[in-house]
């Protein structure tokens, strides 16, 4: 679980919710202002399990910018971004605007998390190999938030909407501009 459910709550309701069930696809709707400017955000949390690869592409459609989520305290969730995500996300989403998410930044300083990474010969990821991450597939920007704290949480969807209706055609413009994020 990489901690998108839980980034969407902390911005839609700001609330954590730690558990949840496993998503298969929700859409969740939330107005944001930007620049003085009220963005209607249409958030679609799409499921990330294989069973779910043929479904997943129907929510493609019409988005202006991805949100790609990995958790700072899973490796397998960092290298399905380049593996996994990315060429989907390019496949369906074109040169549609996306930026990298680390969710869970408060887990890397966490003692539990150390040690149960530790076990396994692992760490917490780093701000570095994220950017890294974020240069090798050619995001639009890295950020790094924390649900539970809401760290960063306000920040990353501010610039998602602004890279929105800076990447959108001067035609697609509405009355109160939308951002669909995945």
């Amino acid at each position: 679980m990489t901690g998108k459910t839980c980034l969407l709550f902390a911005f839609k309701d700001d609330k954590f919710i730690p558990t949840h069930d496993a998503t298969i696809f929700d859409t969740y709707v939330a107005d944001i202002q930007v620049d003085g400017k009220t963005i209607d955000l249409a958030l679609f949390d799409t499921a990330g399990q294989e069973d779910f690869d043929r479904l997943r592409p129907l929510s493609y459609p019409d988005t202006n910018v991805v949100l790609v989520c990995f958790s700072v305290d899973s490796s397998v969730s960092a290298t399905s971004v380049i593996e996994k995500w990315m060429p989907e996300v390019r496949h369906f989403c074109g040169k549609c605007p996306m930026i990298l998410v680390a969710c869970k930044k408060d887990l890397r300083m966490d003692p539990q998390t150390i040690a149960r990474l530790k076990q396994d010969g692992e760490r917490p990821i780093s701000t570095e190999v994220g950017k890294q991450i974020a240069a090798e597939i050619k995001a639009d920007a890295y950020m790094e938030c924390s649900a539970k704290t809401r760290e960063g949480v306000q920040d990353l969807f501010v610039h998602a909407a602004r890279l929105s209706i800076k990447k959108r055609p001067s035609y697609a413009y509405r009355k109160k501009p939308a951002c669909v994020l995945h």
